[in-house]
């Protein structure tokens, strides 16, 4: 029996509201489909299941406001037994506790008994495997006896992650050359690291003062002319830019460079999760503690800041810029060469057309033409 709890999805939350149930009880549901939406002081937020069964009891009606990891739902086998209801005790749950506690019976001699978490069955392969990759098991369908994570299931897993180019063997490492030596190729020298796999080799920049310089030990070898020279003596196998201040000419740089033939990496900060149903395409930059959700299709060169939680079923283009902290709800389409400030947050349904800029904090509830901005108010044509 797997218990559902209030996740905390934001820095500062506490407490949220249940604001509607998805399934009903008794409804099977699968891993990462929706079960229920709760609204915090900032949005409204669809919750995936995390894992697969049926939704046996709902402990915390719609409407109810409680604390974070507080239990709210159990998702179990068809035919498991549920335990005695009426001794149940519901009340937030400490990382180190997660179960749920019953009263005891005051009759009874036996102890107060618990539905604990069920242990993720997986064979010694798969296991090492996951870890060799930092693959996390709880995202793994097993297809194994009893639905068991065989070493196989690893495997496809990684041919499908997004984490790893599409264009070469998942177990090759990579050489990587960082295009921009800012602040920008520092942040994403930072995030490259985490991946064992990934070996930076250096950066160009058309800087001539950064010539010469060291970022996290690699050197800055000089303009972007000499990019074909270096790539071919240092044996580098894919690029990365980390162009952040101008997305048209971070644009025209990939589209150029993408002709001759370079492969681009994705960069993904290891606290990011992307939904394993979603699809994501080449050279994006993609920040700590990002969200893809169910669904989401992401294009190619986009650059998606820390905290950034696109839900499910979006369909975002290519160049886009998301600053820190956007939020878009369920279905939203956004075009090409978007920036969205701080903040950002858009409704469900919404599309954006192509080449619009949103200022930081706004919250956007209806479709936006192309070649719009918005600032304090509606401007067309920029």
């Amino acid at each position: 029996m797997h218990i559902i709890i209030l996740p905390k999805i934001e820095p500062n939350m506490e407490q949220a509201s249940v604001a509607a149930w998805l399934k009903l009880e008794g409804e099977e549901i699968k891993k990462g489909e929706p079960l229920f939406e709760i609204e915090t002081a900032k949005a409204l937020i669809e919750i995936e299941a995390e894992y697969s069964g049926f939704l046996r009891k709902i402990l915390i009606q719609s409407g109810k406001t409680v604390p974070i990891l507080t239990p709210l739902a159990l998702i179990g086998e068809a035919q498991e037994p549920l335990p005695d209801l009426s001794k149940i005790q519901i009340q937030p749950l400490s990382k180190k506790n997660l179960e749920i506690n019953f009263l005891q019976n005051k009759t009874a001699e036996t102890p107060t008994s618990s539905v604990e978490i069920e242990r993720i069955k997986s064979s010694p392969a798969a296991k090492r495997l996951a870890k060799e990759k930092n693959v996390d098991l709880k995202r793994i369908n097993g297809s194994g006896p009893e639905g068991r994570i065989i070493e196989e299931d690893i495997k496809k897993f990684l041919e499908k992650n997004i984490k790893l180019s599409t264009q070469t063997n998942s177990y090759q490492p990579k050489r990587i050359l960082i295009i921009g030596a800012g602040n920008g190729g520092e942040v994403v020298a930072d995030i490259l690291s985490s991946d064992t796999a990934n070996e930076i080799i250096g950066f160009l920049d058309d800087n001539q003062l950064l010539w010469g310089k060291y970022i996290w030990n690699k050197p800055i070898f000089g303009g972007i002319k000499i990019l074909e020279k270096i790539f071919k003596e240092k044996n580098c196998t894919h690029l990365c830019l980390s162009i952040t201040s101008n997305m048209k000419i971070r644009k025209k740089i990939y589209n150029l460079l993408k002709t001759e033939g370079y492969l681009f990496l994705n960069a993904i900060h290891p606290t990011a999760y992307l939904n394993q149903t979603s699809k994501i395409g080449e050279g994006n930059i993609i920040g700590a503690f990002v969200h893809l959700g169910y669904g989401t299709e992401v294009g190619d060169n986009n650059l998606i800041s820390a905290h950034c939680d696109i839900e499910h079923h979006n369909h975002i283009g290519s160049h886009i810029l998301f600053g820190p902290g956007v939020m878009t709800s369920g279905d939203v389409k956004i075009g090409d060469l978007c920036s969205l400030g701080a903040g950002v947050n858009i409704e469900p349904h919404v599309i954006i057309g192509s080449d619009t800029a949103i200022a930081s904090g706004s919250t956007i509830i209806f479709s936006i033409p192309s070649n719009t901005i918005i600032k304090s108010e509606f401007k067309k044509n920029r």
